[in-house]
């Protein structure tokens, strides 16, 4: 059987398993009527789509282990996730290596492993889904190079896939483009059990600290996906799907300026820093005058709509 290329990009091996209350003897319907590869189609937002009798739309394909976790791996797959964001120009990781760079799924530089992060972990999808983690109060970090700096006109907006096992035994970053520099983004988890995270934008002068959000899920061992953005002209913020969204900073973000340096983009970690405790699945990030808009107002339904999207 000639099987579409369109599915051969979700399931490599075109093969897949169908639920059971949607065998023939479960669905009346289509009992008799053979479904086929050539049936199957895959909409924008990843729902998979079954023609017959009549359309059945199908979330709950589970995919043969020679498969690829269906992480959003382009501009476009990014920007159905979330709904909200222009991904033109960014990046992503998805972290499946089992040693040595983490290699994007698009856009960016290679990520290059420094004082030995632990790599090839379970991911939140299980079988080939992997995560890179670094300990507490290490100085493990991926380093990307001079990438994605904020300039004094632009928005950022990040997206990752991450879980925490424990409180860090300080105030940790775990994803930051910092090194010594006073100009900088960062994303940071405070100590304690409270389980806070925030991040920082900074011109060196001026910073926009986006409201804490906080739960003691985020230090559990609970797979979330979190959101940071900085709006031009809006605010600042970051979300979880555990926790929803925090407060935007707004004054400070109106007077923030130029928060670039020549340091090097660190996921998971910062250059030269001791860090959080932290186990990365994936992350996606771009920089750019209007990227974000209508981002900071939305944050906890990007965070929502990325969760879905991925299953987790």
């Amino acid at each position: 059987m000639m099987v579409s290329p369109l599915i051969r990009r979700l399931i490599p091996d075109g093969t897949m398993a169908i639920p059971r209350r949607l065998q023939p003897r479960d669905a009346p319907a289509h009992a008799g009527a053979a479904i086929t590869l050539e049936d199957i189609t895959i909409s924008a937002t990843g729902q998979v789509l079954i023609s017959g009798a009549a359309a059945i739309t199908i979330d709950d394909l589970t995919v043969a282990a020679a498969g690829a976790p269906f992480y959003p791996s382009s501009e476009a797959q990014i920007a159905a996730a979330a709904g909200f964001g222009t991904w033109t120009g960014g990046a992503g990781w998805l972290f499946n290596e089992t040693s040595g760079n983490a290699i994007p799924a698009f856009g960016g530089a290679n990520l290059v492993p420094a004082n030995s992060p632990t790599q090839n972990g379970a991911g939140p999808r299980g079988g080939i889904d992997k995560c890179v983690s670094l300990s507490d109060n290490s100085s493990q970090y991926m380093s990307g190079g001079d990438i994605f700096d904020v300039g004094a006109t632009d928005d950022f907006i990040m997206i990752w896939v991450a879980k925490h096992s424990a409180a860090p035994s300080g105030t940790r970053v775990f994803m930051s483009k910092r090194g010594v520099s006073t100009a900088y983004w960062s994303v940071q988890m405070a100590s304690g059990a409270g389980g806070g995270i925030t991040g920082v934008f900074t011109d060196a002068t001026i910073s926009t600290i986006p409201g804490t959000v906080s739960s003691a899920n985020h230090i559990n061992g609970t797979w979330y996906v979190g959101c940071m953005v900085l709006e031009r002209g809006v605010g600042s913020r970051v979300a979880t799907s555990i926790a929803g969204a925090g407060t935007s900073e707004t004054v400070q973000a109106a007077l923030l300026g130029n928060c670039g340096n020549a340091n090097a983009i660190s996921l998971t970690g910062r250059t030269g820093s001791v860090v959080s405790p932290v186990d990365l699945a994936a992350v996606w990030i771009n920089t750019g005058v209007g990227i974000a808009a209508s981002c900071n107002a939305n944050i906890a339904t990007i965070c929502s709509n990325v969760k879905a999207y991925l299953g987790i």
